[in-house]
């Protein structure tokens, strides 16, 4: 391949010995994107940012469209929401070609890059997204005035709210209807945002959709200081389509990396003010902790969440640190062990639950009090020993016992679930 490249590199003239350079494909007329993202936000924002001039090349057969894939490991194909999208600009799917490795083309066209994600926007590319939204528009369906765009259903390790489910009630309550883009076909997203007058949603790819919203409309994006850089993407956007835009500062700072939480009571003023009057602000949210105790409450819900889900992708060296804090946490020992308890429930189907069982019986362990086992003498004894001493709850106790014995303790645990536990010995003496 050296060879090659110093070849190309120290020829003077166009003509290359082709056969040398195993040339697989030859396009003779085509113009190159750039890089496709299948990633949503950055297909928006990258791979359709040289479609300034999609007019003068769109509805030719004999053109292609050339890309490079960005993702090593996908089929090489598009996904078929951004396959509509390009539908919609007159680029058909078979006219995309995805090039990896030395390609022949008799006349290529490079357009150049009209808009780079959080840097620059240029007006010549605001053309291209009104077509693909007026053509999405052609269907006489009804469209909400006001949308909120909802994150609830993404994935665990997507960056989410963690009381999404109050924030959609709270914006039902005024009037907007919940989108869920990931179950909701792209034509009725576009033409949901270039409809839609009041378009709200926590910050991120799912507004990036708001390339296609209306010159009148009014984007409100919910942030706050999460994120050492502001959404700066976001004003591009608005100065591409003349759209309103509001950055509402309502999130609690936490110190989790993969979630956050939204203060619905500044959402509910702002919008009272804005849309209502703030005479018709709400009562005080029931949902939202009140300092100094009720705010570990929020802490708890979101450090579980980051424990059992890290727990059930085998990941100790997330989950023990979190689980250490949850338990400090809590408010007595009999809660603590109950947390630990309710992990072991929820991962009954993990595959390895024989090696997560020892991670949670060392922390049960230190929730006890047994910090050096070396001092501890027989530890399994000493563990039972005190785990017998708390008040646990049924359920807790059966999830002890099944724990204790994935881990390969051989004490009589069963005694946990007789009637007379209370007062049984748990130790049996031919182990």
């Amino acid at each position: 391949m050296n060879r090659e490249i110093d070849l190309v590199a120290s020829s003077d003239e166009a003509e290359i010995d082709s056969e040398f350079l195993n040339i697989n494909k030859i396009i003779s007329l085509g113009v190159y994107l750039g890089w496709y993202m299948t990633h949503h936000g950055h297909f928006l924002t990258e791979s359709l940012s040289r479609l300034w001039c999609f007019e003068k090349f769109a509805d030719n057969p004999n053109i292609k469209f050339i890309f490079h894939f960005s993702d090593r490991t996908g089929e090489r194909k598009l996904r078929p929401d951004h396959a509509k999208i390009l539908s919609l600009l007159g680029i058909p799917e078979q006219s995309v070609e995805f090039i990896e490795d030395w390609t022949s083309v008799d006349a290529l066209f490079i357009p150049e890059q009209a808009q780079a994600l959080n840097h620059f926007t240029h007006s010549n590319l605001a053309p291209a997204f009104n077509q693909i939204a007026e053509m999405a528009s052609k269907s006489a369906a009804n469209t909400p005035d006001k949308v909120y765009i909802s994150r609830k259903n993404l994935n665990f390790f997507k960056i989410r709210p963690f009381n999404e489910t109050e924030i959609e009630n709270l914006m039902v309550s005024h009037g907007f209807s919940i989108l869920y883009p990931e179950q909701t076909d792209i034509e009725e997203q576009i033409r949901t945002f270039k409809n839609a007058k009041v378009i709200c949603g926590f910050y991120g790819s799912g507004l990036y959709n708001g390339l296609f919203s209306g010159t009148n409309a009014h984007i409100i994006v919910l942030t706050g200081d999460h994120s050492r850089l502001p959404p700066m993407h976001h004003f591009l956007i608005s100065y591409l389509t003349k759209s309103r835009l509001t950055l509402l500062n309502c999130l609690v700072p936490l110190e989790y990396w993969r979630g956050v939480w939204l203060d619905g009571r500044v959402v509910d003023a702002f919008l009272c003010a804005e849309f209502e009057g703030l005479a018709n602000a709400q009562t005080p949210w029931t949902w939202w902790p009140n300092p100094p105790d009720a705010a570990n409450d929020m802490e708890h819900q979101i450090m579980f969440h980051h424990a059992v889900i890290a727990a059930c992708d085998d990941r100790p060296e997330r989950y023990r640190p979190l689980l250490q804090r949850l338990a400090r946490y809590a408010k007595d020992t009999e809660a603590a062990l109950d947390l630990i308890a309710e992990v072991w429930h929820l991962s009954r189907y993990d595959a390895r639950r024989a090696e997560l069982s020892r991670h949670l019986v060392s922390l049960s362990a230190w929730v006890l009090g047994i910090f050096d086992w070396e001092q501890a003498g027989d530890f399994e004894h000493a563990v039972t020993n005190k785990l017998k001493a708390v008040d646990l709850s049924n359920s807790s106790a059966t999830a002890y016992a099944d724990m204790y014995r994935a881990c390969g303790f051989v004490t009589g645990i069963d005694a946990w679930n007789s009637p007379d536990s209370q007062s049984a010995d748990l130790h049996s003496d031919d182990h």
